[in-house]
């Protein structure tokens, strides 16, 4: 049975809730140790926030590892630095017509 800290998943809720812009969509959280990591935490916004949203959903997700998440970190070992602990995702900037 794969473990996850409480910890992880705290991180990945507070990071997503004081974000710096309201533009966050989602962070993702490597659990430790980062050296060898095989296990991620998502905390994602369910629909886009605006003025007239009222509710703040968060979907959870827990498990291994997607593709880009893996090459960032094989790239990191490669290169010999430290790995970032949380990724950032953004949602789109409106398209000036």
């Amino acid at each position: 049975m794969n473990k996850f800290a409480m910890k992880d998943f705290s991180d990945a809720i507070e990071a997503l809730l004081r974000g710096s812009t309201a533009d966050m969509r989602s962070v993702t959280v490597f659990c430790s140790p980062l050296s060898n990591c095989k296990q991620r935490v998502t905390a994602t916004h369910q629909g886009k926030p605006d003025r007239r949203n009222v509710r703040n959903t968060i979907v959870l997700s827990y498990g291994a590892l997607n593709y880009p998440q893996r090459e960032y970190l094989a790239l990191c070992k490669k290169a010999k630095c430290n790995p970032r602990r949380l990724w950032f995702k953004f949602f789109g900037k409106k398209k000036a017509k």
